[in-house]
């Protein structure tokens, strides 16, 4: 699905500071690749890539000899592209190779990845499109909290443009902490940044300030102490709320611990704490949605909707979704960490040696509108718990307020995605709003001579066709337009076996990995087998999306035959040779 961009790209700079939406376009999760990756393929890594903004291109990427435990963090430029990404061991580049000077970054490491949930994150520095900070907590070495904060700058524009770590282990923080739970959130004043940990066991914060003045960090307080099990913090997209989720002990319910946040003085307040339980209990995950009205809480096997803008939060509890005893791979799909992505879903993972996650795909909806499918995307290698760590790179400054210092204006950028929501209702197409930088107006225009005014609407053509879609957003600064084609009356799940499209194995022959790609079809969700000429099983992986990179270099040399299958049967079949 082709869009186009009209009036602006997908940022927009003034005078140095850029502001875009594709910091976190990519997402990279699993255990380990290359040398780490067994001939079975069941470990792995895959990446995921939401440029297409519909739904993820996911591709294998068991060539690339890389490792995570836990830890996961990740940033690309202003249009998307990958830059570098770390396991808090070791800094990968674009080329997921190290680094230079990109090793060792803990003093405890494995060469496995760290384990600890949310204990890396890279923040861009808004005014050196070159530079960026690496932030590790490190681990006690003989008891599980983490007792050192430690920076890591990287200058992206060395190495011919893969990088180098020019700055490693700066201490900022020595102290006892949580075992990870690093977040940060954009200051008011649109360019600075503040972040966050916790010290261990109290209502005690570290704060940083990352600033052109470079990184200064104090103490501050608010609430009630309490003790560190485990969990996930987020703050809102829009930073009015910081959320801690705590699961002290698989005896005790999850503590849910709600702060105000204010973004000019970095500073919390008016604690509100609520106990979710379940049974088993381990494992306790939040996110909020792209509008920062819902905030979502997983725990083990219950998952729960909270209205953000209730007279009293908690009593807005909707339970959305109940674990259905659903065995992924080794154990249980049961519910465990979330994160917002870019393509406006809430991705929820399960536990390791699973090959399945969860999706709300309409967060934005109240109660069970918010349609929380359990085990919707099906993986080909075993997940662990970890998702990558990122703050939200779409919040601009709060115009008007007394930190609004700097000149800068919150100018919208648009975009949105589109889907069939009912496969029965191939003409009915559901446009989900991913805009930007406060935008206060919607005007949509369907292709078909209507109109609409709605922030996310539904409409409903006459006749199925090639329609091109535009949206313009604005505000008081300025208005942006993006225009996308959306083919109408095609479904997902209709029959495949109709469909005129093609599946193109290359390089063929071909001598470590196989790309299999789609031609005249979207997407597509099923399985490929592959066979010896013996008609033996030799390898199995899963397909979702328009490509399929697959690493097959464990194969002798010889002929194989391919096999695509959906829940609908055989779709295709093809002979490749390996070199």
């Amino acid at each position: 699905m082709v869009y186009a961009k009209f009036a602006s790209v997908l940022l927009f700079c003034i005078p140095v500071i850029c502001f875009s939406q594709k910091h976190d376009n990519i997402w990279i999760i699993g255990y380990g690749g290359g040398a780490q990756s067994p001939p079975n393929d069941e470990f792995g890594n895959m990446i995921l890539d939401f440029s297409t903004i519909d739904t993820p291109i996911i591709t294998e990427a068991q060539q690339y000899d890389m490792n995570f435990n836990l830890l996961n963090t990740i940033i690309c430029d202003s249009t998307g592209s990958l830059l570098f990404y770390s396991n808090g061991e070791t800094v990968y580049n674009q080329q997921h190779k190290i680094m230079a000077n990109g090793s060792n970054l803990v003093s405890n490491g494995t060469g496995l990845g760290y384990h600890t949930i949310q204990g890396g994150l890279i923040l861009p520095q808004s005014w050196n499109k070159n530079l960026y900070y690496l932030f590790i907590v490190e681990d006690h070495p003989s008891a599980a909290y983490g007792w050192k904060l430690f920076q890591n700058t990287v200058d992206i524009s060395l190495n011919s443009g893969l990088g180098r770590v020019i700055e490693k282990r700066t201490l900022i923080v020595d102290d006892s902490l949580t075992f990870g739970l690093l977040t940060a959130v954009k200051h008011a004043n649109g360019r600075d940044w503040w972040f966050y940990i916790r010290k261990l066991n109290t209502n005690i914060w570290y704060r940083g300030l990352l600033s052109p003045s470079g990184i200064q960090v104090d103490t501050i307080s608010e609430g009630s102490a309490f003790k560190y099990g485990g969990g996930q913090v987020t703050f809102s997209p829009d930073g009015r709320f910081y959320i801690v989720a705590d699961d002290e002990s698989s005896s005790k319910p999850a503590a849910i611990h709600i702060y105000d946040f204010d973004r000019c003085t970095g500073t919390f307040s008016n604690q509100r704490t609520h106990y979710v339980d379940s049974n088993p209990n381990f494992g306790v995950g939040v996110a909020v949605s792209p509008d920062s009205r819902y905030l979502y809480v997983f725990h083990t096997t219950v998952g729960y909707q909270y209205d953000l803008k209730a007279t009293n939060i908690f009593e807005s509890e909707v339970l959305i979704g109940q674990y259905d005893g659903f065995i992924s791979g080794l154990y249980g799909s049961y519910f465990l960490f979330a994160q917002t992505a870019p393509d406006g879903r809430i991705y929820v993972g399960s536990w390791a040696g699973t090959f399945h996650w969860h999706t709300i795909q309409f967060p934005n909806r109240q109660s069970i509108d918010c349609d929380f499918e359990q085990h919707s995307i099906e993986f080909p290698v075993y997940l662990l718990e970890g998702l990558p760590n990122s703050p939200n790179f779409r919040l601009g400054p709060i115009d008007g307020s007394l930190c609004d210092t700097l000149g800068l204006d919150n100018h919208p950028l648009a975009n949105f995605r589109w889907e069939q929501e009912d496969s029965t209702e191939l003409l009915r197409i559901t446009f989900t709003d991913l805009s930007a930088y406060e935008p206060e107006t919607w005007h949509w225009t369907f292709g078909d001579g209507s109109e609409s005014q709605d922030t996310s609407p539904v409409h409903t053509y006459a006749q199925p066709d090639v329609y091109e879609v535009c949206l313009v957003v604005s505000n008081q600064n300025s208005a942006d337009t993006i225009c996308r084609t959306v083919n109408v009356g095609v479904s997902s799940t209709n029959d495949d076996q109709a469909a005129p499209f093609e599946v193109v194995a290359y390089p063929n022959p071909f001598s470590d990995r196989l790309i299999l790609q789609l031609k005249g079809l979207d997407y597509l969700r099923g399985e490929v087998d592959l066979f010896d000429v013996a008609g033996q099983l030799v390898s199995t992986t899963m397909w979702h999306g328009r490509q399929l990179d697959w690493y097959l270099g464990h194969l002798t040399p010889g002929i194989y035959f391919f096999r695509v299958m959906t829940d609908r049967g055989v779709l295709k079949t093809g002979k490749i040779i390996k070199l």
